[in-house]
């Protein structure tokens, strides 16, 4: 953009949406200094248009949550359950690589739980596990905090193989 407000007005999340000058000066368009201090994550402007710009931004608001512990607002959980379908205009190997840095982050449980309330979760593993399998890993989630002494390399294939042994598990 030409200036500074009209580049941050594109942006996805208000916490991405500051800019400094050579001064030090800060400019924030949209409270992202506010949120980044309560620990928001709080799509710029409407939810759901930023999410029609870039599907992929539901994913990403994940990832985010993953990195930061940030909570969610509740309108963009809302967002993305209206727009899940959307995730089938974006390439499978773009979408593998935003869930596979959601895993390498040190709050990947939280942002599971997060893609569970958001449905995301479902329509990314609906051709592999049955909604009750889904139920299962959810449930089953405190069990991965025993793979803390995973070395981040192989932590998001541990993480995958044990989240479907959640779900194949008690079976009868």
């Amino acid at each position: 953009g030409k200036s500074f407000e009209e580049d941050s007005g594109r942006r996805d999340f208000t916490i991405n949406a500051l800019y400094e000058d050579r001064t030090g000066k800060i400019y924030d368009y949209w409270n992202g200094t506010e949120h980044l201090r309560d620990k928001k994550l709080v799509f710029v402007g409407i939810p759901e248009q930023r999410i029609k710009e870039d599907y992929l931004r539901m994913m990403r608001l994940f990832r985010f949550q993953s990195r930061y512990g940030f909570e969610i607002q509740k309108e963009a959980i809302e967002a993305v359950r209206k727009n899940l379908d959307g995730l089938e205009k974006v390439s499978v190997e773009r979408i593998t690589s935003e869930f596979l840095l959601l895993l390498e982050a040190e709050f990947y449980k939280k942002a599971l739980l997060s893609l569970h309330e958001s449905r995301l979760l479902r329509f990314l593993f609906q051709k592999y596990l049955s909604e009750s399998e889904i139920g299962k890993i959810v449930e089953n989630l405190h069990i991965l905090e025993e793979l803390e002494f995973v070395s981040n390399e192989f932590k998001p294939l541990v993480i995958i193989a044990t989240m479907f042994q959640f779900s194949k598990s008690n079976e009868e």
